[in-house]
């Protein structure tokens, strides 16, 4: 990964059990010093609702502490899903490691 830019990888089901286990320490792992965040999605197998907003309030910490998040290598359940939602209208999300830094400039 270029200088500055944090991987986080995500995988097993993000449901609503889950999330409510780890969204704080997911949280916590967002850079507090501008850093750009790539969340690997490629071994997420399943996303609930309440998994969709821990990545929107991921998204929104890591902008408001002056760095971007992009979101990659969904499965195709997953893509479909942030197709359903529109998420990628809010979180760039690309199809794989290369395109997601290419986002980041």
């Amino acid at each position: 990964l270029k200088a500055g830019v944090w991987r986080i990888d995500l995988s097993g089901f993000l449901d609503a059990a889950t999330v409510s286990r780890m969204e704080s320490q997911f949280t916590q792992l967002m850079p507090v010093d501008g850093h750009d965040v790539i969340v690997d999605l490629g071994g997420v197998e399943y996303c609930g609702s309440l998994g969709i907003r821990m990545l929107l309030v991921a998204a929104k910490l890591v902008n408001q502490r002056g760095g971007r998040m992009v979101l990659s290598s969904p499965q195709a359940q997953m893509q479909q899903l942030i197709d359903t939602v529109r998420l990628g209208y809010l979180i760039p999300v690309a199809p794989d490691l290369e395109k997601a830094q290419s986002l980041l400039g």
